[in-house]
């Protein structure tokens, strides 16, 4: 399965779980879910916005990202391609001012990090 499609097989579990509170597919709860922790960061980033009020694609995306940053499985992947891809996935599911919302958050945890 190509990285893009994990991806998206990814956000489909993350939506399966907003919505309906349960996940179609069996996960380890520690690998792939850590809701609050990436909520909590994405909230400390976003001034003037509550993660809850927050578009679910966009929130989705960054979760997932923020998942890949912190718990990396592939050492060698470089951050700027794990915020390529949230940014071709927040434009896939959300839309092209999505993508820059969440690349502004992203970039600015990145950033910080370093």
């Amino acid at each position: 399965m190509s990285r893009h499609r994990a991806r998206q097989k990814a956000l489909e579990i993350l939506f399966s779980r907003e919505f309906h509170g349960k996940d179609d597919i069996q996960y380890q709860e520690d690998e792939i879910l850590n809701m609050n922790e990436f909520d909590q960061i994405i909230q400390s980033l976003a001034k003037g916005w509550d993660v809850s009020q927050m578009n679910r694609a966009d929130k989705n995306v960054m979760r997932m990202a923020l998942c890949e940053l912190l718990y990396p499985k592939d050492a060698d992947m470089a951050d700027a391609v794990i915020l390529n891809e949230a940014i071709e996935l927040a434009k896939e599911f959300s839309g092209h001012k999505s993508s820059r919302f969440v690349n502004g958050i992203l970039g600015t945890y990145v950033r910080q990090r370093k």
